[in-house]
């Protein structure tokens, strides 16, 4: 997770608000505090004439063209308390009187404020004698390219202001990972304060009481299972000291349903899901929309979505454990049941789970590659209809495979074993890893 600038390799367009008359008009010598201990030093295109031009900056606008010979970022890094640098440029722009091209250098100074500068001291333009009545020598149109060049490398501190930003951000990042840290570490203590779990396997009469306690609940007309809504997660799944979590419910139809019955049932679910309050819309979304959306955890966020390999995908919000998000799901079920849904052999249901606070820690993603590893054979065996003659298989989800050397970092395991595992960035920081494009494990974090 993270956001920076990306610096492509090749010409970068970028279409100004505003057109050259504005430039031309709001044009303004710019001058420079001389100082005379400052030193310079010259940025221009020295790529080699039968080799393709690989880090100029362009932009260009309807009426305006303007060649930068590196990048804003490499202007900018070059520009000192003490140091100028004299970026040469080309550049064109077109007015009532034709179209002038103007070149030649322009001095980039940072003024006693740190703010950048741009004097057009360098630059020559073609339209001659008709300019010649500035006072400094200079016509609008070098100073609107002086102008522009200015805007391109960010005036009035800018890169000071983005840096003070960016920080802030990182601050408030280590603030709330230390906080997530925190708040685990009590959850942790709070938990081993409890009295421990009975083991069926160490207890046979634990095992006992729960099976006759199911059984007296069948007698009664009960669900074998308690449906729980509060607490079901014995605080793993807290919205405050525990992990988020989301779900994603696939469904089929019988194959009795024609075509047109499939889809005037999809449509049903959509709108039923939106009237109760749970869908932001009554659409049948494409596949992936709430991601492409942005993961949110407004308990109106679930959305049913085209999927090529079932009838449909229903994707919940980020969700925490708390009585609005079990009785959201109950609600979402009978829904797609009411019309036609059911579960066949195609289909799945996906749980991700947020681990905000492993960053890129490798330690983190140890212990967990460890764990799933240790409990791999009893997950595979749960996931298993027991009704079924025979296990579904695992071409939709392969085991996960342990690293057998050390490795320093998140991103060195990506493509472990021959298989790339891809790490999916979205916008809301999630991180999806895959196996060949199949998930594996399905495990994601929600940031």
């Amino acid at each position: 997770m993270g956001s920076g600038s990306r610096i492509d390799h090749q010409h970068h367009s970028v279409a100004p608000t505003r057109g050259t008359d504005t430039l031309v008009a709001e044009a303004a010598p710019l001058t420079i505090e001389e100082r005379p201990e400052r030193t310079e030093v010259r940025i221009f295109d020295d790529t080699p004439a039968d080799m393709p031009i690989m880090q100029a900056h362009v932009v260009r606008g309807d009426d305006h063209l303007l060649f930068l010979p590196r990048s804003p970022d490499v202007i900018r890094g070059q520009v000192t308390d003490d140091q100028d640098a004299l970026v040469h440029v080309g550049a064109s722009v077109a007015d009532e009187d034709g179209r002038h091209f103007i070149e030649g250098d322009v001095r980039v100074s940072r003024d006693p404020d740190g703010q950048l500068q741009v004097s057009p001291e360098g630059l020559q333009c073609t339209g001659g004698d008709m300019h010649a009545g500035d006072e400094d020598g200079t016509c609008v149109h070098q100073g609107a390219i002086a102008n522009l060049v200015q805007e391109q490398l960010g005036s009035s501190g800018r890169s000071a202001v983005d840096r003070a930003a960016a920080q802030e951000v990182l601050d408030e990042v280590a603030a709330e990972h230390a906080a997530s840290i925190a708040a685990q570490d009590q959850a942790r203590a709070e938990r081993a304060a409890q009295p421990a779990v009975r083991s069926y396997l160490e207890d046979m009469d634990a095992f006992q009481e729960a099976y006759d306690q199911a059984r007296e609940r069948q007698r009664a007309g009960e669900p074998l299972v308690p449906y729980m809504t509060e607490n079901a997660t014995g605080g793993l799944g807290a919205r405050e000291g525990g992990r988020a979590f989301g779900v994603e419910i696939e469904f089929d139809y019988p194959d009795s349903m024609t075509h047109s019955e499939r889809q005037a049932a999809s449509r049903r679910i959509a709108r039923e899901l939106h009237e109760a309050g749970i869908a932001p819309d009554a659409n049948v979304n494409g596949w992936h929309a709430s991601a492409r959306a942005g993961y949110t955890d407004a308990p109106n966020a679930w959305r049913l979505e085209y999927d090529s390999t079932v009838a449909g995908e229903i994707v919940s919000p980020i969700l925490y454990d708390e009585p609005q998000t079990w009785n959201n799901l109950t609600q979402v079920c009978e829904i797609v049941r009411r019309n036609g849904g059911i579960a066949s052999p195609r289909t799945g249901g996906h749980v991700h789970v947020a681990v905000p606070d492993y960053d890129h820690t490798v330690e983190n993603h140890n212990q967990l590659i460890n764990t799933v590893a240790g409990y791999e054979d009893v997950i595979y065996r749960l996931a298993q209809n027991p009704a079924a003659d025979r296990h579904r298989g695992l071409e939709w989800c392969t085991p996960n495979t342990q690293p057998s050397r050390p490795y320093t970092s998140v991103s060195a395991v990506q493509s472990y074993g021959g298989f790339p595992l891809v790490v999916d960035t979205l916008d809301t920081g999630t991180m999806k890893f895959q196996r060949s494009g199949v998930p594996v494990g399905d495990l994601q974090v929600l940031g």
